[in-house]
């Protein structure tokens, strides 16, 4: 019986980011539930990008090249969530004085694979579950 795998969603170009290395943590409302430090989590590029986040892509990245969206995009391990101060560009985000820090352990791109996403951490529906080291 193959292990049940789980996915957070990203919007892009912040998952591109996060494949690439170039964003180290992931900003949210919410902490990391303990379950899922340290264990890998599918990275689900979401279907919505807003014309603000294509300028912000243009501006990151170099680039308005149509990303990979509405499905699975690669894999990640987060660390232990902290709180602390948001900083500014991602109060648009979230408008909060303090957000939820993820630290990024480790990433890797894998081939897209359309899927749905949801919000939270979710299981994964519709990805080929192959064992994975």
């Amino acid at each position: 019986m193959m292990p049940e795998e789980y996915a957070i969603s990203v919007r892009q170009p912040w998952a591109e980011l996060l494949l690439r290395g170039e964003k180290c943590v992931e900003y949210r409302r919410w902490a990391l539930p303990e379950k899922y430090v340290g264990r890998w989590l599918l990275l689900h590029a979401s279907q919505s990008m807003s014309c603000r986040e294509r300028d912000l892509a243009l501006s990151c990245l170099g680039t308005t090249v149509e990303f990979d969206r509405g499905g699975y995009v690669g894999r990640i391990r987060f660390g232990r969530a902290i709180m602390a101060f948001t900083p500014l560009e991602v109060r648009t985000y979230c408008p909060l004085p303090q957000c939820w820090h993820w630290p990024v352990m480790d990433v890797e791109r894998l081939p897209f694979c359309p899927a749905k996403g949801r919000t939270l951490v979710f299981k994964a529906w519709g990805h080929n579950n192959e064992q994975r080291n």
